[in-house]
């Protein structure tokens, strides 16, 4: 706590750099200290969060701008009864403070509301989303962080949507609201305010609406736009990190070994090995003969370490060049397939065969080249 990401990464790096003056087999390989939630939580399911977030308190505000109004004209109605007290001594500071109360007691009893559909609706979620393979970090609770900001919210609503009709009920001198006997009159002196409110509520609806419906566009667009390779598949992990698998002889023995026993089950099609899932792991790219920005990342790309038969076995499609060969296997070459999108963006003027890249790693000597040998449609 408190140490920022760059400090424990430079030591990391040093770490590293021994490790493999020490050991040559890690002289591929490097160390990065990264947040534990930024590992797993993509990026992009943290930006949806927040967008959410962000749709929840536009909704918020909107209401503080609604009920500041029902409170504005609840306070010309009251005009007089404050102008009553003010003349019989009372301060305006201590009238103010009463209006703000009352407006505290409606607010709590909205949170209070607010905290009783919300426990619904988090069993509601929970149920929906109960995965076996959901982090046990994730949890949909209402705890007390999440009163606590209850209790902000509902100070902030009350503040937002009482103070001004607080602060315009008791300006002016009693004297004049007193000698003021036309409802009109007082009715003329909140309308201009009031009519402000209810564009800038109108406004906003608007715009939460707008972006409302651009979110929906792009739910419904992602679950129209079909993908590139097979879904009914079924997969499994196994973690080596900690077995008697070291070297590369035993690994391919023991892959091999599952591949036979669980081809040979009825009903099993193909069978294949990857790092990862399309979308899982991101790596930073130098590119043979393109430069590298000092301070930048450089290219992102998804990186997916893959067997042969892997191309074949989800229905990719290769659309220019070669897929992966059992003789890849043995890192003479070290081969890699890219997608067409990876073409079009980094190699726009010409074709990525025979191109190479590698992954940018820090604190250890730079990985092996990758040759491209073919191009795949999109991920």
């Amino acid at each position: 706590p408190g140490v920022a990401m760059p400090a424990p990464n430079a030591e990391l790096a040093g770490v590293a750099a021994s490790l493999a003056a020490i050991r040559p087999e890690n002289r591929d390989r490097g160390l990065m200290a990264q947040g534990y939630i930024e590992r797993k939580l993509p990026s992009r399911t943290r930006a949806t969060f927040l967008t959410m977030l962000a749709a929840v308190f536009g909704v918020l505000l909107i209401a503080c701008v609604n009920v500041a109004n029902l409170q504005l004209a609840r306070a010309a109605d009251r005009t007089r009864d404050v102008a009553i007290r003010l003349a019989l001594g009372a301060g305006r500071a201590r009238l103010i403070r009463d209006l703000l109360v009352e407006a505290l007691l409606l607010s709590a009893a909205g949170g209070l509301l607010g905290l009783a559909i919300a426990r619904v609706g988090v069993g509601l979620v929970w149920r929906g989303v109960a995965d076996p393979t959901v982090p046990f970090w994730i949890r949909f609770d209402i705890d007390v962080a999440v009163l606590a900001f209850t209790m902000l919210l509902t100070v902030f609503a009350a503040v937002a949507s009482s103070l001004v009709p607080a602060l315009r009920a008791t300006r002016g001198g009693p004297n004049d609201t007193l000698k003021d006997q036309s409802r009109g009159a007082t009715s003329l002196r909140v309308g201009r305010f009031s009519r402000a409110l209810v564009v800038v509520q109108i406004a906003l609806s608007f715009g939460l609406l707008m972006a409302s419906g651009l979110v929906i566009k792009s739910i419904v667009n992602t679950a129209l736009t079909p993908i590139p390779f097979r879904t009914d598949l079924l997969t499994g992990r196994i973690d080596l990190s900690a077995s008697a698998y070291k070297d590369d002889g035993a690994f391919r023995e023991l892959v091999d070994r599952i591949r036979r026993e669980v081809a040979g089950v009825p009903g099993v099609s193909a069978v294949t090995f990857a790092g990862g899932w399309p979308g899982v792991v991101l790596e930073y790219l130098e590119i043979d003969g393109q430069p590298v920005v000092e301070g930048r990342g450089g290219p992102l790309a998804e990186i997916i370490s893959a067997a042969p038969e892997y191309i074949e076995t989800i229905k990719l499609r290769v659309t220019s060049g070669r897929g992966l060969l059992p003789s890849d296997r043995a890192g003479a070459e070290n081969a890699a397939v890219v997608t067409d999108d990876f073409a079009a963006r980094y190699f726009p003027n010409g074709s990525p065969i025979g191109h190479r890249f590698r992954v940018r790693q820090t604190g250890a000597s730079a990985a092996q080249w990758r040759t491209i040998v073919g191009t795949v449609g999109a991920l």
